[in-house]
């Protein structure tokens, strides 16, 4: 569990973004919680970085994460870290949700893929 604000562009979780128009009404607004100084209660899942569940006065507000179709894949908490570590010491932008290093210029990494699993190709080989 973390608490936040809800800021206009949405909900920032450990350098990502989520944001959702559920969050219209809440934006800038203080909670009511002052023993927490007005933040917002916001969920995740650690093996489920895609979304997070804030609570609001009304009800349990579903917040995607805004690059979420820019990924194929499942991601977790544990694979995220690793890779904000290995961009700061590649010494590029480890505070970007995307690290596309806009006009930077430099060559692309091959992309490589993680291996989801297939349970039509599995079941093949029974």
């Amino acid at each position: 569990m973390a608490w936040r604000q809800i800021n206009e562009y949405g909900i920032r979780i450990d350098y990502r973004t989520y944001d959702s128009p559920g969050l219209g009404p809440w934006r800038r607004q203080h909670s009511g919680i002052t023993a927490r100084r007005g933040l917002w209660e916001v969920h995740q899942d650690p093996y489920d970085l895609s979304q997070v569940f804030v609570r609001t006065p009304d009800a349990w507000v579903t917040v995607p994460w805004t690059h979420l179709p820019m990924i194929s894949a499942p991601f977790a908490d544990f694979t995220w870290r690793p890779a904000r570590k290995l961009t700061a010491q590649a010494g590029r932008d480890d505070t970007s949700e995307t690290d596309n290093d806009a006009g930077g210029g430099g060559q692309l990494a091959a992309v490589v893929p993680f291996g989801v699993f297939d349970a039509d190709a599995e079941a093949s080989r029974w």
